[in-house]
């Protein structure tokens, strides 16, 4: 049986032999990643092979490219005039870069979590890019939340706040892709 994987809240029981693509040594999954579909019914047929998983660097491919979506999408945002919209994205893109990474790091499932700063501390983040990834968390609970912003989020932003915004995400893709040994 083969599953497409995905993450999972709980890892895997080591009882469970699990394969990544291409490889039949059955090493149990670290990740944690697996179809939900497949592993059901992998126990409820009583069997221990849960099909193939996506490699690492195919996930950090998946995270890396969204991040690189978001980011874009971001830009757009503030070429357009929507700059709570441009905050909002690249808090996306940066928490998604950032997650590539760790999962690239520690060969585990990312913690489940929004906070850009907490990520960027648990990989060991320097300055820049952890001042980054702060000012960015700001951002992303105003432009969505009338409480956090005081007022209508959108109301709050303008194009110095979406430059200032985009230039952290920016801060904080380009530290990752350096780790991951990619260009930005």
């Amino acid at each position: 049986m083969k599953c497409k994987g995905f993450f999972l809240s709980q890892p895997l029981l080591p009882s469970h032999r699990l394969r990544y693509k291409g490889d039949s040594s059955g090493r149990i999954d670290r990740l944690g990643l697996a179809a939900n579909e497949c592993q059901a019914r992998a126990l409820e047929l009583g069997t221990k092979e849960c099909g193939t998983l996506p490699t690492i660097d195919e996930q950090v491919g998946w995270w890396t490219k969204q991040a690189a979506h978001d980011l874009e999408m971001a830009r757009s945002n503030r070429e357009n005039g929507f700059h709570d919209g441009c905050a909002l994205m690249c808090q996306q893109a940066a928490e998604k870069y950032l997650k590539a990474l760790y999962i690239k790091v520690h060969s585990a499932t990312p913690p489940k979590t929004h906070q850009c700063d907490r990520l960027a501390t648990l990989l060991g983040a320097p300055p820049g890019a952890a001042d980054a990834a702060r000012l960015l968390e700001s951002g992303y609970m105003e432009s969505r939340y009338p409480d956090a912003a005081q007022g209508v989020p959108f109301e709050q932003f303008d194009d110095s706040a979406s430059a200032e915004q985009l230039q952290a995400a920016e801060e904080v893709q380009q530290w990752v892709l350096q780790q991951l040994g990619q260009q930005p």
